[in-house]
């Protein structure tokens, strides 16, 4: 994080401090970013209310054809990869539960994290998180 974030950080709600520690794993973990833009962004832009494992196994099935070494991931490690996200979209408040269910819920993005996305060139994550294309 840089002074910028980190500064802006301290200015910010808690939904605004859930997106910016969001954003240290989008930028640290390029799967999960790819997650967010293919599947979650791709929910919003379509109307639909929820994620589902099915979901997430079709997009895995996916990235295992692009790539050897996730094709070689155990079920047990992709069970915990989908828990993680599941746990990490949700506490961004991104999602939330109900009766099982992942339903979407698509957040406000607070203007100066905005700000902050597009004077660095990150307008693909905006888009991954609000479901806008850039």
């Amino acid at each position: 994080m840089d002074e910028e974030l980190l500064s802006l950080f301290g200015r910010l709600d808690v939904g605004g401090r859930k997106i910016i520690a969001l954003l240290t794993v989008i930028w640290t973990d390029r799967l999960f970013f790819e997650f967010l833009y293919e599947v979650y962004q791709e929910k919003i832009l379509l109307g639909e209310r929820q994620w589902t494992d099915g979901d997430f196994n079709r997009f895995i099935a996916a990235k295992r054809a692009q790539s050897p070494k996730v094709a070689k991931w155990s079920e047990a490690t992709l069970k915990n990869l989908r828990k993680s996200y599941g746990a990490m979209i949700s506490g961004a408040g991104l999602t939330r539960l109900d009766q099982k269910k992942r339903l979407i819920t698509p957040v406000l993005i607070d203007p100066k994290i905005e700000g902050y996305l597009r004077g660095h060139s990150m307008l693909n994550i905006l888009a991954a998180l609000t479901g806008v294309r850039k």
